[in-house]
């Protein structure tokens, strides 16, 4: 109904009963890192470019 898993709301019980509080933990996605940098990107396009012509 919450759509949380049973060791989730045990963990958010639990915290609730030792702080007296429930804090949200921020959601952070997890990314692969950056291969290319933008100035990269633009010089890559550029040669591309030269290449077509």
């Amino acid at each position: 109904m919450t759509g949380l898993s049973r060791a989730q709301v045990t963990r958010l019980i639990r915290q609730y009963r030792q702080r007296g509080e429930l804090v949200p933990a921020r959601y952070r996605r997890h990314r692969f890192a950056g291969k290319y940098t933008f100035a990269d990107v633009e010089l890559l396009a550029t040669v591309d470019e030269e290449g077509q012509t």
